[in-house]
């Protein structure tokens, strides 16, 4: 059991907090069992949401189709879709099968973070930050998503971890463990190599200013230089590919406020923002670990104001890894406010706060456990519409696709029936184009003239369902099709275009 008292003494460090007292291991555990909890809560219910459906369709294509994709986009996924490829094969594609790898790399990475406030200040601060990582909305949403950034909040704080272990003087052995996390890191979210930053000052200040040994600066630069050499493929296709990231902010105010956005809740965002920087600021502990905690809290959102026209990184999920240190240096300010006066009145406070914290967040967790998501269509529902369909017939998805349509989301919902629809307006399909949306006809009207029956699916916001898409697909569509049917659903429509007996007869497809 990690105590202060058991940590071995570093030149530079400060008094402890007060009140170091062991906890049990099961205490510890707490907030693994929590994140368990938020992230089991709601993943068989809720739908698939966008990206998620990115991942099935790459992680259940054959290998001469996967290598053509990952070879025109998506390089720094491979990793993560070969590890879901692996996983649905043994457990299924059902959203809750597709979502338990994310909710057990949540949950690691939960521990791990426990551990780093243990190490840094006391097991009672480790248990504290634990306890709000877990109540955090988004970290619980992304403990649900079949997307790879839980497994980025996880290696990025384990390769923390194996850090600070290092610099209390733990064996050499742990480089391996600390290169091995930063190539996990990189090998399912590039961005969470930003870490290497902070780590770096941490040694540099550990060596020049605490008397840590020198071995520090080159067993810190052989461990990353091996993980970055076994990334070098990744990070060269991933600069080329880097286009192809979206849905980030597209200005300073969005970018500044990524952290609050995270709470779903503007008092417990402040609340927490502002106690980790007390907590940073007037929390003792070793000058190296505080310095390494601030600078993987801020500079990964520092850096996507500058960078915003070089790289769309602006968006929460692909910065989600750097929340961790919020949650750290905010519990070790929370119990220095409970602990560091006798007086009851500062205890009750302290609690009163953390206990306001956790109540002001409740109503997010809820927000974003809501099937579907609140303010997306109900895509679930709407595939009952496509119970007629038949593999001779085209699709055409249409309205806000940036936003909230995958052109393979209704393949996902007719998979039980082996059906894939064409798409209607597509020259070559995905696989053989090597994309998620394939590559579009030249000649609209001779593409469409394969299908006798068309299949729409719009989010328009107008009346007129044609309204939100490509005027000449609308034009053609609205010219050479009549609407067999309509099914509404929240926020989607699901149209049936047949062509008229009088048409031209439909080509056959391609083969």
């Amino acid at each position: 059991m990690l105590t202060a008292t058991e940590r071995p003494a570093v030149a530079g460090r400060r008094r402890a907090v007060p009140a170091d007292t062991p906890l049990p291991w099961p205490l510890l555990a707490l907030p693994v069992v929590l994140t368990l909890a938020t992230g089991f809560i709601g993943a068989r219910s809720r739908q698939l949401w966008l990206d998620e459906y990115a991942t099935w369709w790459a992680s259940t294509l054959d290998r001469h189709d996967f290598g053509t994709l990952i070879g025109h986009l998506d390089t720094v996924q491979a990793p993560y879709y070969l590890l879901m490829h692996g996983w649905i094969r043994l457990f299924g594609d059902s959203p809750l099968a597709m979502r338990v790898p994310s909710v057990l790399a949540m949950a690691a990475a939960t521990w791990f973070v426990v551990r780093i406030a243990a190490r840094v200040y006391q097991p009672a601060v480790g248990l504290l930050a634990g306890c709000l990582m877990s109540a955090v909305p988004f970290m619980g949403l992304y403990a649900q998503t079949a997307r790879p950034y839980a497994f980025a909040v996880m290696f990025a704080s384990g390769a923390t971890l194996a850090l600070f272990r290092l610099l209390d003087g733990a064996r050499r052995g742990w480089w391996a463990a600390y290169a091995l996390a930063l190539i996990g890191a990189g090998a399912v979210h590039l961005v969470a190599l930003l870490v290497l930053l902070p780590h770096g000052l941490a040694v540099l200040w550990c060596v020049r200013r605490e008397g840590g040994r020198r071995g520090l600066v080159a067993g810190w630069a052989v461990a990353t230089g091996a993980a970055l050499l076994a990334l070098s493929p990744v990070v060269v296709r991933g600069y080329q590919q880097q286009g192809q990231i979206g849905g980030g902010a597209r200005g300073f105010d969005e970018a500044l406020f990524l952290v609050v956005y995270a709470f779903r809740n503007d008092l417990a965002a402040a609340a927490v923002v502002w106690f980790a920087v007390l907590g940073a600021c007037l929390v003792p502990a070793a000058r190296s670990r505080v310095l390494a905690l601030v600078t993987w809290a801020a500079f990964p959102y520092a850096l996507v104001i500058p960078a915003m026209g070089l790289l769309n990184l602006a968006s929460l999920r692909y910065l989600l890894f750097a929340l961790p240190p919020w949650f750290v240096l905010a519990a070790a300010a929370l119990w220095r406010t409970a602990t560091a006066w006798p007086s009851s009145i500062a205890r009750r406070a302290g609690v009163a706060v953390l206990v306001g914290v956790f109540a002001l967040m409740v109503p997010g967790n809820v927000e974003l456990r809501h099937d579907p998501l609140l303010g997306y269509p109900d895509f679930r529902a709407a595939s009952a519409a496509f119970a007629g369909a038949k593999p001779t017939d085209g699709l055409v998805i249409a309205g806000d696709n940036d936003a909230i349509l995958h052109p393979h989301m209704p393949a996902y919902y007719l998979r039980p029936r082996g059906i894939e629809l064409h798409g209607a307006f597509l020259a070559q399909d995905p696989r053989e184009a090597g994309n998620y949306d394939g590559a579009r006809c030249d000649d609209l009207r001779g593409c469409l003239l394969r299908f006798d029956r068309v299949w729409l699916m719009t989010t328009a916001r107008t009346d007129d369902p044609f309204g939100e898409m490509d005027p000449a697909e609308a034009r053609l569509l609205r010219d050479e099709f009549s609407v067999a049917r309509m099914d509404e659903y929240q926020g989607v429509r699901v149209l049936l275009l047949v062509r008229p007996a009088t048409a031209a007869p439909a080509a056959g497809l391609p083969g």
